[in-house]
């Protein structure tokens, strides 16, 4: 597993399956075995605990999700907080421009140009520091084996 993932010296989840009709005994001996061998491991034997394992990822999940939805809303009203500062402060240059012909049509598409260079920059500047980030918590040696980053395509759409 260490060598599939190269993660030298961390094993972040292993599934072991017992041959069915072993006895409690025997599935305790090879938890044991295991724990002996790995003691920074954690050990799940019943369904019980990987119901809450499994519970727990998925609100890590909605924490995620939730946190995603959050920095998009914060980026829409600095970036509207933003344009509008920008409206109110050039009043007298768009004024300057309706009067040398600029259409409100033409007017508007500035703005909205200029909002999506804005938004744009932006979410270049925070995927960028999201890598360095990201980069600099993989070194934490605590943190390696339960951060590991892989970027897809769906990670970026989210």
């Amino acid at each position: 597993v260490q060598g599939y993932n190269r993660l030298p010296g961390i094993v972040t989840l292993v599934f072991v399956k017992v041959v069915n009709g072993s006895s409690p005994p025997a599935v305790n001996a090879v938890v044991h075995r295991i724990e002996y061998a790995m003691p920074q491991l954690t050990t799940i034997t019943t369904a019980t605990q990987f119901g809450r394992a499994d519970q727990t990822l998925v609100y890590l999940e909605a924490a995620v999700t939730a946190s995603s939805v959050l920095a998009i809303a914060i980026g829409a009203v600095i970036v509207g907080n933003t344009m509008l500062l920008s409206l109110f402060e050039r009043t007298r240059e768009f004024g300057l421009l309706r009067a040398v012909g600029w259409t409100r049509r033409r007017l508007i598409g500035l703005l909205l140009g200029e909002s999506l260079v804005l938004a744009l920059v932006g979410a270049a500047a925070g995927v960028a520091l999201s890598f360095a980030a990201i980069a600099l918590l993989e070194q934490i040696p605590s943190l390696a084996g339960v951060l590991h980053a892989t970027f897809t395509a769906n990670a970026f759409a989210r």
